[in-house]
């Protein structure tokens, strides 16, 4: 988040792969998301930070993480997904 937004919140983003994005964050930090998809896909999250992912169900979803910075799991169409930090 940039410096200048320490806290805040925003929702209803539309993102690449049929996502709808919320999320808010405090002390320029994640502190929660949720993600609906629209269609099957794959989701790449840039976050520092480990991550999980669990659907609006309570089950927790698989998340990759290919490199340091980036967390990856699979969506399906009209599922919803909360992301949490660690």
């Amino acid at each position: 988040m940039p410096p200048q937004l320490l806290e805040g919140r925003v929702t209803g983003l539309l993102a690449r792969g049929g996502l709808t994005v919320s999320l808010s964050w405090l002390d320029g930090a994640l502190t929660h998301a949720h993600l609906a998809a629209r269609q099957n896909g794959t989701v790449r999250l840039r976050t520092a930070a480990p991550v999980t992912v669990h659907s609006t169900g309570g089950t927790e979803t698989e998340v990759k993480r290919p490199e340091s910075t980036v967390a990856v799991f699979e969506t399906k169409a009209g599922g919803e997904y909360v992301i949490t930090p660690l």
